[in-house]
């Protein structure tokens, strides 16, 4: 760093730590050069002794948004002294820069009590500053111009400032909210997840027990060694499934307490069911279902749920005629869900609904992809889940 830049840092840390700003100072410090241009003039009654003074005053102007009362008060008592004392028929003139940008900053730099005590006792130097001039009186409309002027340029100003903050608060807030519901949302659909996938595998492991079972009991008292074997997958299972059972219980809602604990979960064949429910509910469906029989059961319910979430969102949105392709392409389970765009704007300008966020994370869970968004004028939600390598050549 070279030393032209770390002097400018010391500067600018210097006078952060006393509460200003470079600007701030550079302000003050040019407006007293420019009111001492006055000193060599008939306007002061000594102009020695008002040197000090101004050079001392008016540079507190660099505080004025610190401390923007004390600044005004002292900018204001300086000029109800000069007029006063003012030998000639007019008082300095150069000293209203000054006291406007001082009645300015207790308008745009404070608010409540200390902006009506400011106004007040500001407006009553400014005008008997005036008054006791040799050529002034308090009726007269200059001061009260001067004051107004600058004190609605610093309400206005304020007033401003705080809607951009208010505004951009709000937005903060809004976009935290956003979040949070996403969070909420994602956590909801993981647990949902969670209970059907134990659900699909205990569907799973019941039909090994019961297989095993059932031919460890055909074999009789012959091979001896492959009945063990049956034996332990029979007794494994057993196992896994109390086990399985036990976890599902803790992950079950509330609102699952009426439901089969091991009701079977939909898939790719309940979809027709699905679409002539919705039909019935008042939604034209045109459904393509083209999926070879051994889906594995996860994809299957993954898909039918994206499904099922995007049919909804249709029926409540836009309940037009809408398409439904399922099929398996490039090695993973292609859905497709098309309806015209009718969508409300915060949920088609978005994207972000908590129904979405359920579809991605289902997508997630089997390394796949969810897009939903306005395409050619439709509303598409478009969703992609692998399959295991052995279906990759599926039609």
């Amino acid at each position: 760093m070279s030393s032209r830049a770390r002097l400018r840092d010391t500067v600018r840390n210097g006078l952060a730590r006393a509460g200003t700003t470079p600007a701030d100072a550079v302000l003050a410090v040019g407006v007293a050069l420019l009111v001492c241009s006055e000193l060599p003039g008939d306007v002061y009654a000594n102009p020695v002794l008002a040197l000090p003074l101004v050079v001392l005053g008016v540079p507190t102007l660099a505080w004025r948004r610190r401390y923007p009362v004390a600044v005004a008060i002292v900018v204001c008592g300086l000029n109800f002294g000069f007029s006063a004392t003012a030998p000639g028929k007019y008082p300095p003139q150069l000293f209203l820069i000054p006291l406007v940008l001082a009645v300015y900053a207790v308008a745009a730099h404070t608010g409540g009590r200390t902006a009506w005590l400011g106004a007040g006792m500001t407006l009553t130097l400014i005008v008997a500053g005036h008054a006791v001039s040799p050529d002034g009186e308090a009726l007269d409309f200059l001061p009260w111009l001067v004051w107004g002027a600058s004190w609605f340029a610093g309400w206005l100003v304020r007033r401003r400032t705080l809607d951009a903050a208010a505004v951009a608060s709000e937005a903060t807030l809004r976009v935290r909210l956003q979040e949070e519901n996403a969070r909420e949302a994602a956590a909801h659909e993981r647990d949902r997840i969670a209970r059907e996938l134990h659900d699909v595998v205990a569907h799973a492991v019941s039909l090994v027990v019961v297989q095993a079972g059932a031919e460890r009991l055909v074999l009789g008292a012959d091979a001896p060694r492959t009945r063990a074997v049956l034996d332990a997958i029979e007794n494994a299972g057993r196992q896994a499934l109390v086990e399985l059972r036990a976890m599902l219980a803790v992950l079950r809602s509330p609102d699952d307490a009426g439901s089969s604990e091991m009701g079977p979960q939909p898939g790719l064949d309940e979809l027709p069911a699905l679409a002539a429910r919705v039909r019935d509910a008042g939604l034209p469906i045109d459904l393509d279902v083209d999926v070879p029989g051994d889906v594995p059961a996860g994809v299957g319910l993954s898909a039918y749920r994206i499904v099922q979430e995007a049919l909804t969102n249709a029926l409540k949105h836009a309940p037009t005629s809408t398409h439904v392709a399922v099929n398996c392409r490039d090695g993973a389970l292609s859905v497709e869900v098309r309806n015209p765009l009718a969508l409300a704007a915060d949920q088609a300008d978005s994207g972000t609904g908590r129904g979405l966020v359920g579809m991605r994370e289902r997508a997630t869970l089997h390394g796949g992809e969810v897009q939903a968004g306005a395409v050619s004028g439709a509303w598409v939600v478009r969703a992609r889940l692998p399959l295991p390598p052995d279906m990759a050549g599926a039609p």
